[in-house]
């Protein structure tokens, strides 16, 4: 069974006055972090469950997140758990999204025209953008 905490976390933080005072502070420039779950909730679109290593992208589930990060879907615990399968199948459903794999220890900073990567660990970008071919819709 997957536990789905980021699921549980954008149900508890989205719509509620907290989540209004953080994208006040982020207008502003302020930083707002988060780790596992929380990482992985910033974005408009999260991933919640799937296989870890799965290729197959009818596993993949995806929900709507906190939205504080627009364009991406931020998987963690990414190299320990092998969840690049994972990752594919979310950008392949969702191509207009920018797939960032984060492994423990390690952080993105975004800013206005990319990222910085700051920890101990590797980030990994799933760019299906230019996507030529997918069958998804069979």
């Amino acid at each position: 069974m997957v536990v789905q905490r980021p699921r549980y976390l954008a149900a508890r933080v989205g719509g509620a006055p907290i989540c209004d005072r953080i994208r006040d502070l982020l207008a502003r420039g302020g930083t707002v972090a988060g780790t596992s779950a929380g990482a992985s909730a910033m974005s408009e679109t999260m991933l919640v469950g799937g296989p870890d290593e799965s290729h197959r992208i009818d596993t993949v589930q995806m929900a709507p997140g906190l939205g504080f990060i627009a364009g991406v879907i931020i998987d963690q615990h990414f190299a320990e758990r092998g969840r690049l399968g994972r990752l594919v199948g979310a950008v392949a459903q969702n191509p207009r999204l920018l797939g960032i794999g984060l492994d423990e220890d390690t952080a993105v900073i975004a800013e206005a025209a990319g990222f910085r990567v700051l920890g101990s660990g590797a980030v990994y970008v799933v760019d299906g953008v230019r996507e030529s071919y997918t069958n998804v819709s069979e």
